[in-house]
């Protein structure tokens, strides 16, 4: 009787069922051997029923496999309430058509002896899937089916993903908070309708050399510490659609040693700490940037070389913003207002500042250039020194060089 239960079960799954590896984790791609080996086991001792959250799992310290009956959820916790702490060894995944929803955290914590990957059977109708759904599992790759519309907060936290595809025809639009944050991807694919990427998306994700960017990307923001910590990346380029790089979106990216711009850019602030700590060698700023934010290059030891596009649109150069960079040189845009406290203070390489023609400061703050021994000002004919400019606020008897 049980054993008629459990075929009258599994022969309702149509694709329902998980990909059975062999011992050299090699699957097979002959669907009648499939389902021989489907019969073999469901006949063997090793076949348990969980009647809870119509979940089937082989239960053998050799399966490799796992099935659901037919239902559009995968529930809250599914697998490690009833497979953690057995002898269970599931290896791979593969989620059924008909499953349309993955509960927050059904495969959370879900860890074993081997890593395990998920597939999605033909035609999926999955369209969501929960916040931390496979956060400190010991997932290591998945494809994301179309049908998904964000990947969710957390979803893959602390776990050994290393590899990541979206299916052909995504539509997925943001990116949520923490989600990739802690894993093991070494290169990122952002599919072209995605708006924003959110807070610590990507924090820590130590082994991620590469990121890019579909053609036509949408992406307008990439949020606060999205990147901080990604240790090995080396470049990026920001698509020209992004309006704004928030508060420390890749502060401490230590091999960051190149940062393009697509031209046309629409960005309009680099925000706080932006790439304090990256290995941002040189960099050319937009014109549409109005606002350089407090401390966005500080610390950049390998920072040499500044330049604006023609036509900058700058208005603030934000306190400490390249404090103790590699700058040699600074020509102040003649559209900017105020510079922030310390903005070019311990630069001990900086020899000059030049000041555009038409340049009108409204604000300067005090200690402009401390701490950077070799420093001239160097105002160009046209230019204003305004109506309050005393020395002493870029720094205390620095001697301001000959008009030319």
């Amino acid at each position: 009787m049980k054993k008629q239960k459990i075929l009258s079960a599994v022969s309702a799954l149509a694709l329902g069922m998980l990909s059975i590896f062999s011992e050299t984790n090699a699957m097979s791609s002959n669907e009648g051997r499939f389902e021989e080996e489907e019969e073999a086991l469901i006949g063997s001792p090793w076949f348990l029923e969980l009647p809870v959250n119509g979940f089937l799992a082989l239960r053998s310290a050799t399966a490799h496999a796992g099935v659901f009956e037919p239902s559009p959820t995968i529930v809250d916790r599914a697998f490690v309430l009833y497979l953690q702490g057995t002898d269970v060894e599931l290896r791979s995944f593969v989620i059924p058509a008909h499953v349309e929803t993955l509960e927050q955290r059904c495969f959370w914590n879900y860890q074993h002896r081997s890593p395990f990957f998920v597939a999605f059977a033909a035609n999926p109708q999955l369209k969501s899937m929960g916040e931390g759904v496979f956060a400190e599992s010991g997932l290591f790759h998945i494809t994301i089916p179309a049908g998904i519309g964000e990947v969710s907060a957390a979803c893959f936290v602390d776990c050994p993903l290393s590899s990541i595809t979206f299916a052909a025809g995504s539509r997925i639009t943001r990116i949520n908070p923490d989600a990739f944050e802690g894993s093991n991807l070494q290169f990122f694919f952002v599919v072209s309708s995605v708006e924003e990427i959110g807070v610590q998306s990507f924090y820590s994700c130590q082994s991620l050399r590469c990121v890019m960017f579909g053609e036509g990307c949408q992406l307008q923001v990439i949020h606060e510490r999205t990147f901080s910590y990604c240790s090995a990346l080396q470049s990026i380029t920001i698509p020209a659609s992004v309006q704004e790089l928030r508060e420390k979106c890749f502060e401490t990216c230590s091999s960051l040693g190149s940062v393009l711009f697509e031209s046309g850019s629409q960005l309009s602030a680099i925000g706080r700490k932006a790439f304090n700590h990256s290995a941002v060698q040189a960099i050319v700023i937009p014109a549409s940037v109005e606002i350089l934010g407090d401390g966005c290059f500080a610390n950049c030891s390998h920072l040499s070389s500044v330049t604006f596009e023609d036509g900058s649109q700058l208005v603030k150069v934000g306190a400490k913003a390249f404090c103790r960079s590699a700058l040699q040189g600074f020509t102040v845009p003649a559209s900017v207002t105020i510079l922030g406290e310390r903005c070019f203070a311990d630069c001990t390489d900086l020899s000059r500042v030049i000041f555009a023609q038409k340049f009108r400061p409204q604000e300067i703050g005090k200690d402009t250039v401390a701490g950077s021994p070799q420093v001239r000002l160097i105002v160009k004919t046209g230019a204003s020194t305004g109506r309050n400019w005393p020395v002493d606020k870029f720094n205390q008897g620095l001697r301001r060089a000959p008009s030319s």
